[in-house]
């Protein structure tokens, strides 16, 4: 995950018009008891489902899931993800959903399916081995729900936004928002040196392999965020990991596959430090070596951009590869 800034102007023109017809008959709706609901035709929302929407989005974000960068086009149709749920929330079975953001602009996102819908997905267990997890990716999780779906953790319930006229701003999410929040701040990743595996974790706990999936299973809000007190991690980063899957066994094989061209590209970069330095304490002439070191010089520029390519925010798993290439240049002492 990583922040996409929300341009002014984004706005798809035909978004406003249906969002202010569906408003209407939402707030006619709401506005009665729970009894006469009952006889009432019940609001419907269909306009943050517009062509225009999705097109928009797919700009905004290159085609990729806000969640976990996944390119969705490739496989499964997007959805469009309500930040806060519209419908009804998880953590407060009274809710009637955030109705009244069901169609605005600065609450949707694109999501895959993976991300925004609740399924069980294998996950890798806390403590395991990266290399036994690779070579034996299903013996080595635990099967865990995730999933958005209409989950919204708050800091404090008390501070819930429950109708219109409540201020959103009080509330304190426990879900990163990536055009909102700066997630490369609060999660890192962790690489396993000779396969690549990337797991993600909340930033704060001294060892972040015990940070891989927080507690395991099927597991409750209170257990994710016991679980990240006791280890001093990032609450928002811990919960976000969880409800989201971002530690999925596919996903984690997909940033893996990311990271070992990665690894390779830097291993022909120092083969080629290597084979300069060769040259240098060889008989060769100085012209010979000045050729070779220019010629290599080239070389190493040229496999470096594409690196820094795959750190683009169009490209997959773009934090990943920023995360991992701006360690190997900090080791490297490479600008």
């Amino acid at each position: 995950m990583r922040n996409v800034a929300r341009p002014g102007g984004s706005l798809p023109g035909d978004l406003s018009e249906k969002q202010a017809e569906e408003l209407a008959v939402a707030r006619a709706y709401f506005g009665l008891s729970v009894e006469d609901r009952a006889n009432a035709t019940k609001a419907e929302f269909k306009a943050y489902k517009l062509a225009s929407v999705k097109v928009a989005l797919e700009r905004l974000f290159g085609g990729k899931c806000a969640y976990c960068e996944s390119v969705y086009d490739s496989t499964a149709p997007v959805d469009i993800e309500h930040y806060r749920p519209k419908g009804r929330v998880q953590e407060a079975p009274d809710h009637d959903g955030y109705w009244w953001l069901a169609a605005d602009w600065d609450n949707l996102l694109p999501s895959c399916i993976d991300c925004n819908r609740r399924r069980r997905q294998p996950t890798p267990r806390s403590g395991v081995d990266l290399a036994e997890m690779q070579s034996n990716p299903r013996s080595t999780a635990t099967i865990t729900s995730t999933g958005k779906k209409d989950a919204f953790p708050l800091a404090d319930e008390r501070t819930r936004a429950r109708g219109e006229r409540d201020d959103i701003a009080q509330e304190r999410p426990l879900l990163l928002n990536p055009c909102v929040d700066r997630p490369e701040e609060v999660l890192d990743f962790t690489f396993h040196p000779d396969i690549g595996a990337s797991i993600v974790y909340a930033r704060g706990g001294a060892v972040p392999a015990e940070a891989m999936n927080p507690v395991g299973g099927d597991v409750a809000g209170e257990q994710i965020r016991a679980h990240a007190e006791a280890s001093e991690l990032d609450l928002v980063a811990a919960m976000s990991i969880h409800t989201y899957g971002l530690n999925r066994v596919g996903l984690v094989q997909a940033r893996t596959r990311v990271v070992r061209q990665l690894q390779f590209l830097a291993g022909l970069v120092v083969d080629l430090d290597e084979m300069v330095a060769q040259v240098k304490g060889s008989a060769a002439s100085e012209e010979v070596k000045e050729l070779v070191m220019s010629k290599t010089s080239g070389m190493q520029d040229r496999i470096l951009q594409e690196m820094r390519s795959m750190t683009e925010p169009t490209e997959p798993y773009s934090a990943t590869a920023k995360a991992w290439v701006d360690k190997f240049l900090a080791m490297a002492e490479r600008p």
